[in-house]
């Protein structure tokens, strides 16, 4: 049970992370 919970926080945090980084594409685009 505590793997799971743990790699669904770490599934969470990067899909957060890649969220993150898409959007700052898209800016870096718009800026551009």
């Amino acid at each position: 049970m505590k793997k799971t919970l743990k790699l669904l926080a770490d599934f969470h945090y990067y899909l957060k992370r890649g969220y993150g980084i898409r959007k700052s594409w898209r800016l870096a685009k718009v800026t551009l």
